[in-house]
Order: C-alpha cells, then structure tokens, then sequence
C-alpha cells in the first residue's frame, strides 16, 4: 500500500540526507557547549529571548542559510559510522537501526533582529528542521531487512507463480517482533518572532526579559513505539507522500505538496540579570504549546506476521525503499483517525556565563525536558565551555557535554569574529576524530552573518 511505503520510505529519509541540544545549533557556540547566557541578537531565538535586551556593539544583525547536522549512535564506533557511505549504507545502516541513533538537521533560512533603543530589540526567523530517533529492538532490524529470507524467524519460504513468501508456522505479533522499538521522526518548518528589553538598569545589577511566540508548520510526522507487547503511535505525512484514501479518514484529494498536516503554536518566556557587568544568570521556558494534526492521520496497530510476501530493503535511499515495498503484503497495520496532538518539546533552561578577561569568557548551561515528548530531548543535558579570543577577531572554544539523548561529547568551535560580519564553524564532539567510542557527528556552520 502507497501509505505503508511512504511511512518506511520517510523513516528511512534522514539516512540519506547526512533531536534538543543547548547549543541550538549556532555556529558561534555550539563549541563552547552552553548559550543560555551568551545568546544576543536574533540567535536568542528558541533560547533565551531576555537576551534581546542585552547591549551590543550593533543594532541590526541578520544571517542567511546557517545551520547543522548532528548524528550520534550510542553503542556504535567511528569506524561504523564511517561505514555509513554510499557503498555500504545498507550494512551500516541495519547496525544503526539495531543500535539506536538520533539525527538532528537545521536550515536557518532567514533571521534578522532590531535594535529600538529603549523599547528594546525585536526579531524574526524562519527555519527548517529534521529530526529523528530510530531504534530497532528484537529482532525487528534484520526482519525489516531480510524479511522472508530471515531464517531466524521464517520456517519456510514457498514459491509460486505470483511470487516468493515466507511462511512461519510459529508467527509472532508485530509488537512480539518489535519489542523496545522505538521509531519517530518530524520535518518542520517555523515562523518565529521574539521580543526582550532591559526593565532595571541599576549599578551592580541589570534585569531583562522577553517573550518568544512561533508558528509551526509540520509537513511530515511519525511516532511508532512499541514497548511491553503494546503497539502505539500516529503519523501524519504529507509532502505527497499519501497517494490513497485508504483507511484515511482526513485524507484531501486537492492537497498540495507543501501544504501541512499540522500547525500550532509555541511561546518562550525568558529572564537575565547582570551582575557587576562580568556575571551573568539565566532562565527561560521555550517550546510550550502544541501541534495539532488534522491532515492525513494515522494510528498505528498490532498485527500477526504469520505470511510475508516483502523481500526486504536492500537500499536506504527513500525512493527504492519505497519502490521496493510499494504493493507489497502489509507489515505496519494502522487506520485513520480524525486528528491527534502532541505537545512540543517544552525545555527549561538554566545558564551563567562569566567574564573573566576581555579576551576569556566561560559559561554553563542545565536544560531539563517539561513537555512528554521526551524523545525530542532525551534527557537532562549539562554543559560547561570556555571562549578564548585570540588576535583580535579569532575565537576558539571549547568544553564538554552530557545527557540530552548523547553521550559525553567534547566541543570545540573556530570563529572569525569582525565588526560588520562573523563566521565560524562549530562541532559538538571533537573527539570524533580521536576516539572510537560512541560519536557524534556534527557540525554548525555559519557565513553569511551580519552586524549593523
């Protein structure tokens, strides 16, 4: 069925195309591991809207086209991700499957913040996001891969003029099979605006705030679970993934291909006081809100695998997976629904940062998970960085992390710093290239940034 193929064929896209972090994937300090305190200008978006009250040495700041890419598998060494190229993606890809791994990926399109003096600074953004956490348990990875020719499951495989099948006279439910899997994965895109002002100016101690509200589109959406022999979750995919009616109780024959299945809304709330100039504490409250979905959705049901006509994947590319399986027998058992919410992956963030010198500045950062969905963040993160500036204009940073769905991970970021314009490049694990165990593949990027 088309539906079933493009639910694997999207929960197989982010494999070709390379979850929340404190860094919010800025380019300028994704290496020092901590931003809730440092963040100005339109980069405190979806981090610390306080911050727009900050006083900087420009008044309008914009950037095009930054972003990054993260990928971490626990379990999994460098040199199997290494693997994880075009010529044995398939191998690579089921011992990721098998494992568990996250993708995170980010397009600032557009950002742009104010300066209006008193009344503070305000900004806008617009931006991509694809996120994903895949994790296989059972034997579900090399029965999605070999199906009928799993011997580990099937006891026979019965050919026929209208094909081959794999037949087992034991059959397992699809929640059986699948146990401790867990399957989800967004593309989005958000509308974001934000504003925050300085409200107490004294000698030793200044006081901001802000407020953030963004609306978000989500063009494709999928949360399978399956835990204790319960299968659950929904999707909802768009994009013209759906191509049939079937069982889709929302399904809109005059869809547009970048039409959304599900919008809301989020806010963010934030706070900064200024000590003695060199000290600064942070909180804010980001993400609080919803997605609704009420275009093309789905929930997800049990099934007995007892005949089996798929021959499995043998390429992770999104369309042969989705060619290969297109017509075949059902393996995902789902029917429609009229619509389903989920709240967005609402964090609380804490953060301190601190001048020591002029040329050295460290800070911290404690994001703690709110909203249920915690497979957007995984768990409690903590980072610690510093920032050297060197010559001027070259900053380099680094620090550590842990939590957050990663490991412990080392970064380290290199940017050129001037007064109208500022570029870098930023990594979350520099120890990717040093060590083997449990990377973390990431990079934030940024050159097309401005200061007035």
């Amino acid at each position: 069925m088309k539906i079933q193929a493009s639910i694997i064929g999207l929960l197989l896209l982010g494999s070709t195309v390379a979850r929340a972090q404190t860094d919010g994937f800025l380019f300028n300090y994704m290496g020092m591991g901590a931003s809730t305190a440092l963040v100005t200008d339109y980069q405190t978006i979806g981090i610390n809207p306080a911050n727009l009250g900050l006083l900087t040495p420009h008044s309008v700041a914009f950037e095009i086209g930054g972003g990054g890419f993260s990928l971490f598998s626990n379990g999994l060494t460098k040199s199997a991700l290494r693997n994880f190229s075009i010529g044995n993606t398939t191998v690579a890809f089921k011992d990721l499957l098998g494992e568990g791994y996250r993708v995170e990926t980010r397009i600032n399109v557009l950002a742009m913040s104010f300066g209006m003096g008193k009344a503070g600074t305000l900004a806008v953004s617009f931006g991509l996001r694809l996120d994903q956490s895949f994790r296989m348990g059972g034997v579900a990875s090399s029965l999605f891969f070999e199906e009928f020719d799993y011997e580990g499951y099937f006891d026979t495989i019965v050919t026929s003029p209208d094909g081959s099948y794999g037949v087992s006279y034991d059959p397992l439910s699809l929640s059986e099979i699948t146990d401790s899997t867990q399957l989800n994965f967004k593309l989005q895109s958000a509308v974001d605006l934000a504003w925050g002002r300085q409200w107490y100016a004294g000698e030793n101690l200044n006081l901001y705030a802000g407020v953030g509200a963004r609306y978000v589109m989500s063009y494709a959406y999928v949360d399978f679970s399956s835990e204790a022999g319960v299968i659950g979750g929904q999707a909802a995919l768009g994009l013209d993934l759906v191509n049939t009616p079937d069982f889709v109780n929302t399904y809109d024959v005059n869809q547009q291909p970048f039409q959304p299945v599900g919008t809301g809304f989020g806010f963010d709330i934030g706070v900064t006081a200024e000590l003695y100039q060199n000290l600064r504490l942070s909180g804010a409250l980001v993400n609080i809100g919803n997605l609704n979905y009420t275009l093309n959705t789905l929930e997800f049901n049990d099934i007995v695998l007892d005949t089996v006509y798929y021959d499995g994947i043998e390429s992770t590319t999104a369309l042969d997976v989705v060619s290969t399986i297109l017509d075949e027998e059902e393996i995902i058992a789902y029917e429609g629904i009229e619509s389903f919410s989920t709240p967005l992956p609402t964090t609380l963030r804490l953060g301190a940062s601190y001048n020591v010198t002029n040329f050295l500045t460290v800070a911290g950062d404690v994001n703690l998970p709110v909203s249920t969905t915690a497979r957007d963040f995984g768990a409690a993160q903590i980072g610690m960085g510093a920032r050297v500036t060197v010559a001027r204009f070259i900053q380099l940073s680094t620090g550590f992390t842990s939590g957050g769905g990663y490991g412990f991970n080392i970064p380290a970021g290199l940017v050129f710093n001037f007064p109208f314009t500022e570029f870098g490049v930023g990594t979350r694990d520099i120890a990717v290239f040093f060590g083997e165990e449990n990377p973390t593949i990431s990079w934030a990027f940024g050159v097309l940034r401005f200061k007035i």
